[in-house]
């Protein structure tokens, strides 16, 4: 795929030069745990990358579907802005959450001189850090906290306190009895009577996998847990709600902590809704965001 030829001079409109296609390319690869869905693919329309989405064919398909490609789309279109500044461009994303099989529009705007927070964002971006590593037990300190909220935006809280921690365990438990209630309706058995998810058997291996809130070394309770939302849930939500969780990402793992997303206990409504209800969030909660240092000396 040929992407644009860049000229030196104001807005150009010409097409970028072949030397940064692998730069654009792999930034959309570089998505982080817990976001491992890429249903969309990349093409070049004029001096914009444009993200088209792939969506699911036939019946089976279902609203959490939808959502993780389009927290997906967000989270790359937040990348590829990235990879645009330090190729020396500001860019504009534009949403279509209206049209369908596309997601996103991300096109260069202005000249940029990369600084050293940039090129820290983007070697963030080329990590691959392990989502289950064991996070040091005290709390993030409040200004990085602060620093990785802002980069969220607005509709981000942190998970603070003993109560909303409980609320969180009990969300994350309920998701894994959610999931175990939809495994038994696809296989037609009924659920285990007892309502423990202990009791599930084989069911468990059909169901997304969720933290276990009463182990602190999981993303419930190891380190500190950012939640990200918005006022409403419509598609066009869902595509900044990825972007905004992906920006959160980047600036975590910039300033030397560890993060990962946690999306799969939110796809079910009636988790999305008890959070939201419980943590007083005043919209919709989309995803999580576990954030904190790391225990061991590892980089």
């Amino acid at each position: 795929m040929h992407w644009f030829h860049r000229r030196e001079r104001g807005r150009e409109r010409g097409p970028w030069p072949r030397a940064d296609e692998p730069a654009l390319l792999d930034a959309l690869r570089r998505l982080p745990p817990g976001v491992d869905e890429r249903p969309w693919s990349p093409q070049r329309r004029g001096r914009s990358v444009v993200l088209s989405e792939h969506s699911a064919d036939g019946p089976r398909e279902r609203d959490w579907q939808a959502r993780d490609r389009r927290l997906s789309c967000g989270a790359a279109a937040a990348n590829l802005s990235v990879a645009m500044r330090l190729l020396g461009w500001d860019s504009r994303v534009r949403w279509h959450a209206d049209e369908e099989h596309t997601a996103a529009t991300v096109t260069p705007t202005h000249r940029h001189v990369p600084d050293e927070t940039d090129r820290q964002l983007a070697r963030a971006m080329q990590t691959h850090p392990d989502e289950h590593r064991v996070l040091s037990a005290p709390p993030v300190p409040a200004p990085l906290r602060e620093d990785v909220r802002a980069a969220a935006g607005r509709r981000a809280i942190w998970v603070t306190g003993a109560e909303q921690h409980e609320v969180l365990a009990r969300a994350l438990q309920r998701a894994g009895w959610e999931a175990v209630e939809e495994a038994a309706g696809e296989l037609d058995i009924p659920p285990p009577r007892s309502g423990q998810l202990a009791d599930a058997g084989p069911l468990t291996a059909m169901t997304p996998r969720i933290p276990d809130p009463r182990d602190p070394d999981q993303a419930a309770l190891g380190g500190s847990v950012l939640v990200v939302s918005s006022l409403i849930d419509g598609p066009l939500d869902q595509l900044r709600a990825g972007a905004a969780a992906q920006q959160a990402w980047l600036e975590a793992v910039r300033i030397g902590l560890v993060a990962t997303m946690i999306t799969r206990p939110l796809r079910f409504p009636a988790v999305r809704e008890e959070l939201a209800a419980e943590l007083r969030i005043g919209g919709v909660a989309h995803l999580l965001l576990r954030v904190g240092a790391p225990a061991d000396p590892r980089p």
